[in-house]
């Protein structure tokens, strides 16, 4: 039984554990980003790509692209929480600027609620099986 518990604790404790940082794209159309507004977590990356058919960049207080031609990206990591306001510097004035949220999420990220899900049961089968193979009963 102590075995099964054991094992169905690290099953659940696997299931609450950070899986690492993701990455989080935008893209920038011409005279535009897509989506204007990208919320993401401190740890991510975030990844701006031209989509467009001109040369675009992507300055804000915290970074800098630089010139992006068509089907060139940047990334940058997000380390801190706050909003982070950006602009194409070379198209400004038509309206080209976006905003990107970072987060200070204290909960743990994990892969999705189907893993959690998985482990669960997986946990909950390694007890079940341990109670039976040992042949205690509930009454």
């Amino acid at each position: 039984m102590r075995r099964g518990l054991v094992t169905g604790a690290f099953a659940v404790l696997v299931a609450a554990s950070p899986v690492g940082a993701s990455t989080a794209t935008v893209k920038a159309v011409d005279n535009a980003f897509q989506p204007a507004t990208r919320t993401v977590a401190v740890g991510d990356t975030v990844t701006w790509t031209n989509a467009g058919s001109n040369a675009h960049e992507v300055t804000a207080d915290a970074f800098k692209s630089g010139n992006l031609d068509p089907g060139r990206s940047y990334s940058w990591k997000a380390s801190k929480a706050g909003t982070y306001s950006y602009v194409c510097r070379y198209h400004e004035a038509l309206g080209m600027k976006g905003t990107l949220v970072v987060s200070a999420s204290g909960l743990p990220k994990t892969g999705g609620d189907e893993v959690a899900l998985g482990l669960l049961l997986l946990g909950a089968t390694a007890v079940v099986g341990t109670s039976l193979r040992l042949g205690w009963r509930t009454r």
